[in-house]
């Protein structure tokens, strides 16, 4: 086996600035109008700002979520919210300080899992053409969005991580005026650019 090369701990931290680019595979509900419709978005687009906890092998941050482009609307889902990314091998970067003040930033290949918590807007809007029912449909519901997933860092350059994460994401609500379930579900692959400034 392998060992990996642990990472110092530094005394000095910079916020990571993280790009996720993916497809999820979305499924939704709408009381008995609708169940499990595709809803298939084009992509999701989820930038994060994060800070390292080296103590505990881990990051934490905000970010905004957003999938775009599906034959419901241009903007189905968004929201901002939080997350959290735990390495158990050591996290895949972080800035060295030499005796004589020098920064170095170090970086190694590593696992990690994540979850994120998101409030969203669930907007869900198509013409009466183009419903299964030639009803219109025109909606929007609050719902809280949870992520898990996993996922490797790969450092490409120094201050350049490329990561591919695997994740499921699921939201529900309760529909104001009636007792109808509206939730989503479903599976998703994203490609993350990651790097930080100090």
């Amino acid at each position: 086996m392998v060992a990996l090369p642990a990472l110092a701990q530094s005394q000095k931290t910079a916020p990571q600035f993280r790009a996720r680019i993916g497809s999820h595979q979305l499924k939704f509900q709408v009381g008995d109008r609708y169940s499990d419709e595709p809803l298939n978005p084009s992509f999701t687009l989820q930038p994060t700002v994060l800070w390292t906890l080296p103590t505990f092998r881990a990051r934490i941050g905000i970010h905004f979520l957003a999938d775009m482009g599906s034959a419901y609307g241009a903007l189905p889902v968004s929201g901002a919210g939080v997350t959290g990314y735990f390495y158990p091998l050591g996290v895949s970067s972080a800035y060295e300080i030499s005796e004589g003040g020098t920064v170095t930033q170090v970086s190694k290949p590593s696992v990690f899992t994540f979850a994120s918590f998101t409030p969203v807007n669930f907007n869900l809007n198509r013409q009466a053409d183009d419903t299964p029912d030639g009803s219109p449909l025109s909606f929007s519901a609050f719902m809280y969005d949870f992520a898990v997933g996993v996922g490797y860092d790969y450092p490409f350059t120094q201050n350049m991580i490329f990561a591919a994460e695997f994740s499921y994401r699921t939201a529900s609500a309760q529909s104001s005026n009636t007792t109808d379930t509206i939730s989503y579900r479903g599976l998703g692959l994203s490609l993350v650019f990651s790097t930080s400034y100090y």
